[in-house]
């Protein structure tokens, strides 16, 4: 039995659907929802792209059990656990100290509901290419987030896929995905493993895993972080949207053939994923990647485009996915 479905569906009646004790969460784009009154409800302050208004559902076959504790709302069923958190920075001293807090109430929890093992993280973090004294704020957050995992000795070859991506929003938003057995961390051979930068992308390393594969019995699931024109550890094709995209799909394609050939997930090309979020910094850009997307991978896909800022100033596209075999 796989522990989770994951599905765009049209906005309208979108709320009502919390009334199915089977839904595990109800993810909502563009941030005018109004306040999260339901522990299942998450909503990322990103604009949607594009003529069809969009939600995420995450269905589970089995009931589900939802709450809070402290600051983090959840759902769970008997697989997996789903948690979120806002964290707001002027409470704080500084981002570093806010992403930090954040990561050290998030990283014993999911162990204290008996899921301590990490598959997916999402951080959506404001002005992420802003400056404070000099040093860029998705900087400041890695040192923060980097500060937090140390404080619990976590592992570099258990952390999990991830995204961070910029928010409007005056809150640090983060989700996460976390199971009961471990997953297998993939890593992409056309790349440096983000854990592995050099100081010139700051003081402290990204700390995320370019995917994670989990074996649920009845299926392979994979999980692809977000995934932009990075070579080795440069970005590629700077100020030119279409060779960037290029770029991030051959990254994704050789995800893809490691997931398969050494993990046996059965996914055979990119056409075959289960979703696709795209990330664009400039909304202008939507008509050609939606154009050139098709082109390339047909229109079978389910996908939505948010507008966002991305980790790198120079990168134009991020595309995270979900495989769900």
């Amino acid at each position: 039995m796989q522990p989770f479905t994951a599905q765009f569906a049209s906005v309208e009646g979108a709320a009502g659907r919390l009334n199915d004790p089977h839904v595990l969460a109800l993810i909502e784009f563009g941030g005018g929802n109004g306040p999260a009154t339901d522990p299942r409800r998450i909503n990322v302050d990103l604009p949607q792209l594009g003529n069809s208004e969009l939600v995420e559902v995450w269905e589970s076959e089995t009931p589900v059990e939802s709450g809070t504790r402290g600051a983090i709302a959840y759902s769970r069923n008997d697989q997996v656990l789903l948690g979120h958190l806002c964290i707001d920075e002027r409470e704080f001293g500084s981002l570093e100290e806010a992403s930090q807090t954040a990561y050290e109430m998030i990283l014993p929890f999911a162990g204290e509901l008996g899921f301590p093992h990490y598959l997916r993280i999402w951080n959506y973090i404001p002005d992420i290419n802003g400056e404070v004294d000099g040093v860029e704020r998705y900087k400041r957050f890695c040192m923060g987030r980097h500060a937090g995992l140390t404080s619990f000795r976590f592992p570099n070859n258990e952390l999990p896929a991830a995204s961070g991506v910029g928010s409007p929003s005056d809150k640090i938003l983060i989700y996460f995905l976390a199971a009961r057995d471990a997953g297998i961390q993939l890593e992409n051979p056309r790349q440096v493993s983000a854990f592995h930068y050099p100081l010139q992308y700051g003081p402290k390393s990204p700390a995320f895993s370019r995917a994670m594969v989990k074996d649920w019995g009845a299926g392979k699931h994979l999980y692809i972080s977000g995934t932009a024109s990075i070579v080795g550890h440069e970005s590629r094709h700077r100020d030119d949207v279409v060779p960037q995209l290029s770029e991030t799909l051959r990254n994704l394609s050789a995800l893809v053939r490691s997931a398969g050939s050494e993990h046996g997930v059965a996914i055979n090309s990119l056409a075959e994923l289960s979703q696709l979020k795209i990330y664009l910094r400039d909304e202008q850009h939507h008509a050609i990647i939606h154009e050139y997307l098709q082109e390339q991978l047909g229109d079978d896909i389910p996908t939505i485009y948010l507008g966002g800022d991305l980790c790198r100033k120079n990168l134009l596209v991020e595309i995270e996915a979900l495989y769900a075999g």
